[in-house]
């Protein structure tokens, strides 16, 4: 019986190590160093810049506002929080709906939304398949891609971060784990967002898409 133990716990430990080897060969180059983001600030907040996005959102669902299709255009621009050590918000003086309110600490990038706990949205120094979550939420956050290249409305932007946002959930008829919306958000060092494609089960999409950046 001892035997039986010891052998089902090296294999136990054998399984670790083989998943813990996949993982970090997987965050490698060819030349098996360890590829991390070009050091720099992906989301950058002083009074410095400024956005302009462009929102739309298509309804795919069972209801009437199937095929709808909504387009709106906004600026953000960022001023200093009292209230929340080292704070902004992004402020979009047109419709309140699209600001935000973030803060940055040494890699980690936070935002603090109205009506649920703060989490970070943003790691500008981990590599590929580093994930993280937002435990109250179940969210995952997994970075995807980095270092990357990315054309968005005609405009090439270069040290770009993937991040795949997925929020978990489980029927509980079925007790089936499903994911409720998967988003995928890019970030441009020294520019910030410059594109999230967000798709919900139901199909339907939002895309943010950035036209503009301004740093003055």
């Amino acid at each position: 019986m001892y035997a039986i133990k010891n052998n089902i716990h090296q294999s136990s430990n054998l399984l670790f190590t083989l998943l813990f080897c996949v993982l970090i060969l997987s965050c490698q180059d060819n030349d098996g160093e360890l590829v991390l983001p070009e050091e720099g600030d992906y989301y950058p907040l002083d009074e410095s810049n400024q956005w302009e996005y462009e929102r739309i959102q298509t309804y795919h669902c069972d209801c009437d506002d199937n095929g709808l299709v909504l387009s709106n255009a906004f600026q953000l621009h960022t001023n200093r929080l009292s209230d929340w050590e080292s704070g902004w918000i992004l402020v979009n003086d047109n419709n309140y709906q699209f600001s935000k309110v973030v803060k940055k600490y040494q890699s980690q990038y936070t935002e603090r939304p109205p009506y649920r706990w703060e989490y970070i949205f943003l790691q500008d120094n981990k590599p590929i398949n580093y994930s993280w979550w937002d435990t109250p939420m179940n969210i995952q956050f997994t970075v995807k891609q980095v270092n990357t290249n990315k054309n968005i409305d005609g405009i090439p932007y270069k040290n770009v971060i993937e991040i795949q946002e997925t929020q978990w959930f489980t029927n509980a008829d079925t007790h089936k784990t499903d994911a409720s919306y998967i988003a995928h958000h890019f970030y441009a060092k020294d520019v910030g967002e410059i594109y999230t494609l967000q798709t919900f089960k139901n199909g339907t999409t939002i895309e943010f898409t950035l036209l503009k950046h301004v740093k003055l």
